[in-house]
């Protein structure tokens, strides 16, 4: 399963975009379809035999694996879930049964209610968590799409002989009911207490939106950066199987800890981030994965007699999609701020109190307990204290806090900062405001007299922006993928165009309330929203051949759109512009180095490469930001024009190092980042 899912990401991304409902859309497909299986293995897997042989056949029907569907305009989520349904439905259900019905055979073989068949839920999560890493680390990067496809197929027909080896030939009659004196937990009697479910659904819940939390706030707090996503889910299978099978003295140390990690890590969220990234990743990982063995440990420590065993499974998957889909889906639309990050840890610490209340008290010696009460208050206290204050409300731009926007495309704050630079007559100082999307700044606005037609930061007069603009031929026909705040249409004059294709619907709105750049502009501005290759495909008012240049800036804080910077994302552009148009790359990245990845890909499609890199070491201009751009072309005038700027031939770039050319059938986003560390930026 965790190999066969960023499988069909990758076959879905350049089909159906990067937007956000493509990648809500999948994680709900897939939470779905784990209930689905395990709703099954509930009702029908202990009692159909190898007659399960012919469910776990079904899938042969749709391998390999393919999405050639088509994005439905009107309802394009129920498009894309129709495309998932047929393509992928099968697979994902019956694998997600495999784990359950694996303990329920076993234990009905053994015959015996004493038997302890949870460690395999902690096999099955290893086999999880080595799916997840192998795909980014070894598949990915050596195998393409469609060899993928047919491995993956391969795969399964082998899994398909192992589930003839382990299913047994007839059902099992139920198990022999004893009845003991055990804790409630225990208890092998038939009635099941609602509020035991309900303690199931909560404890699975919690760390559920705990992972959302701590991910939303990797990702917002300090960029999209490598492994955001993967490290998390990660600690979050780890957890499982730590606490399925063990639970070492030193393990047991940090559970009792997990309020305090929690509260560090809810300060970190609220306030501005005072450590590196790396060290911020940490600490959230550190919090997230104590909350985890806290949940889980507790979810272990309850588990039922083996007859309620499948449904056990069934109601802690529930509680995991819950908190799944309010992280990823409710929170964004509910909270301007990660407020569900305290919520989980409020709803962990009720479940624990309520559900442990008859066993506090005794079960640790007074003395241990004063003496970990004289650290933990102090701790919790002071964590609670800057929590209420980062918690008043945020005053407008200029009044010294940042207005803060949120929707499913992360979290926007729109500030002002001030800058010092040196004239002929001294120090002066001047207010900007400022755009940072996911702890990345994406541009601003110098607050003076016509500053929206003043280019700073990413957009300055001496950044490679300029320059191929400059070299266009006027009047000028241009698109760019990213909006941001519009700095770039401050470039245009009358009689010119220039369009935006934004992949947030929010973006426009945001860029004309707190920025002048499009509205001072003389051009003729266009916002088309939505995914820029989709769109670009689409558009009826931008035939072929009808940009002059198109530029791509479309980097949501450190994240790489990975399907627009393949070979066919690069024929496309190529169509849209005129036979010797200009391709420009805005690609400054605090953790990938994209260049060579560029150079190979456009020298697939014989295009000339030229680079200009703007640095501390070359020496900035004020209120110019570090920038690298690369640009494409077959026009020796426009090649020429960006040589006298400037601009060196890529291909003789002896500090660029060699990459595989990216297409939609292989893409390895290890190689540059690697080349980043290789390169000492990162």
């Amino acid at each position: 399963m965790f190999t066969l899912e960023p499988l069909v990401g990758r076959l879905i991304v350049p089909r159906y975009g990067g937007g956000f409902y493509v990648w809500t859309t999948c994680l709900m497909f897939f939470q779905g379809m784990l209930l689905l299986g395990y709703l099954y293995a509930h009702l029908l897997g202990p009692r159909v035999g190898r007659w399960h042989l012919l469910i776990a056949s079904l899938p042969l029907l749709v391998l390999p694996i393919q999405i050639d569907a088509a994005p439905v305009n009107a309802h394009p989520v129920t498009g894309l879930l129709a495309a998932l349904l047929r393509s992928v439905g099968l697979p994902i259900a019956v694998l997600a049964t495999t784990g359950v019905l694996a303990q329920a055979w076993l234990t009905r073989v053994a015959g015996d209610d004493d038997a302890d068949p949870y460690w395999l839920y902690a096999a099955s999560n290893a086999g999880s968590l080595g799916g997840l890493l192998a795909y980014p680390i070894l598949i990915e990067p050596w195998i393409g799409v469609s060899s993928q496809r047919l491995v993956w197929t391969v795969l399964y027909l082998c899994y398909l002989g192992l589930t003839f080896f382990v299913t047994p030939s007839r059902p099992v009659a139920a198990e022999r009911e004893r009845a003991a004196q055990k804790p409630w937990w225990e208890q092998p009697d038939t009635y099941l207490p609602r509020s035991r479910q309900l303690y199931w659904f909560t404890l699975s819940m919690a760390p559920s939106l705990m992972l959302v939390a701590a991910t939303n706030a990797i990702c917002f707090n300090v960029g999209s950066i490598p492994l955001a996503w993967v490290a998390p889910l990660a600690v979050y299978l780890i957890s499982f199987i730590v606490t399925f099978r063990t639970r070492p003295q030193g393990v047991r140390r940090l559970v009792r800890l997990w309020p305090e990690l929690g509260l560090i890590g809810f300060v970190m969220v609220l306030g501005p981030s005072l450590l590196p990234a790396w060290p911020t990743i940490a600490l959230h990982l550190l919090a997230l994965f104590a909350v985890c063995l806290a949940g889980h440990g507790e979810l272990y420590r309850v588990r039922p007699q083996t007859h309620h065993l499948t449904r056990y499974y069934l109601v802690v998957a529930t509680g995991g999609w819950a908190g799944g889909v309010f992280g990823s889906i409710l929170a964004p639309v509910l909270f301007d701020r990660l407020y569900e990050y305290p919520l989980a840890l409020v709803l962990l610490l009720t479940a624990l109190i309520a559900g442990r209340a008859p066993a506090l008290g005794g079960a640790i010696p007074a003395g241990r307990r004063l003496a970990e009460g004289l650290v933990r208050v102090p701790v919790a206290s002071a964590a609670l204290g800057v929590s209420a204050i980062l918690l008043l409300p945020f005053g407008q731009p200029g009044e010294g806090q940042p207005s803060v926007l949120r929707n499913h495309y992360g979290v926007y704050q729109i500030g002002i900062r001030t800058h010092t630079i040196d004239t002929e007559q001294g120090p002066r100082h001047v207010d900007e405001r400022y755009l940072m999307h996911n702890g990345t700044i994406h541009g601003g606005q110098l607050l003076i007299p016509d500053g929206g037609r003043l280019h700073i930061g990413y957009y300055h007069p001496s950044s490679g922006i300029a320059d191929a603009l400059a070299v266009l031929p006027t009047p000028r026909r241009v698109a760019v993928i990213g909006l941001g705040t519009g700095s770039i249409a401050a470039y245009f004059g009358g009689g010119e165009e220039v369009t935006f294709y934004e992949i947030d619907p929010q973006g426009e709105a945001i860029a004309r309330t707190y920025f002048d750049y499009i509205d001072t502009s003389n051009a003729f501005v266009r916002v088309v929203p939505g995914d820029a290759r989709i769109e670009l495909a689409r558009d009826t008012e931008a035939p072929d051949h009808s940009y002059d240049a198109l530029v791509v800036d479309a980097f949501s804080g450190d994240a790489i759109p990975t399907h627009l910077l393949t070979r066919e994302a690069l024929e496309l552009y190529r169509t849209k512009v005129r036979e010797n148009g200009l391709l420009v790359f805005h690609i400054s990245n605090r953790f990938y180095d994209l260049r060579g990845v560029l150079r190979s890909t456009a020298a697939s499609l014989d295009l000339p490469t030229l680079i200009k890199r703007r640095t501390h070491a070359t020496g900035l201009e004020p209120l110019e930001n570090a920038t690298t751009y690369m640009a494409a072309t077959r026009d020796n005038g426009l090649y020429a024009a960006l040589l006298a700027r400037g601009w060196h031939d890529a291909s003789n770039d002896r500090s660029i190092r060699p990459t595989r050319s990216w297409s939609d059938d292989h893409i390895n986003v290890l190689a540059p980042l690697w080349a980043n560390l290789v390169a000492g930026r990162g």
